[in-house]
């Protein structure tokens, strides 16, 4: 679903921040549209993961008690790389 200017309802700040400097520069088609969307989302999930991992080990026990990186780090790593190609995508 998304707003009256096309912007994905329920984008949090970082999300809306993009919105706002992309729409507002560029005159985008409607499957620019989607990407950029799709980024907005994006960095919004990097944001909620960035929050998690604030206190959060970087090193936990695994399940047979070896240290391992803790696994939100290596999905913060992917939403990165997603949020990277979206942007590609644009070519802004």
């Amino acid at each position: 679903m998304a707003t009256k200017d096309g912007r994905p309802a329920g984008l949090g700040a970082p999300g809306t921040r993009l919105w706002r400097q992309v729409s507002g520069d560029f005159d985008l088609r409607a499957d620019e549209v989607v990407l950029l969307g799709a980024a907005c989302m994006t960095l919004d999930t990097i944001a909620r993961l960035e929050e998690a991992m604030t206190d959060a080990p970087l090193v936990v026990e695994g399940s047979m008690h070896q240290l391992r990186e803790h696994p939100l780090l290596s999905e913060l790593r992917q939403q990165r790389l997603t949020v990277a190609r979206l942007l590609r995508q644009l070519d802004l």
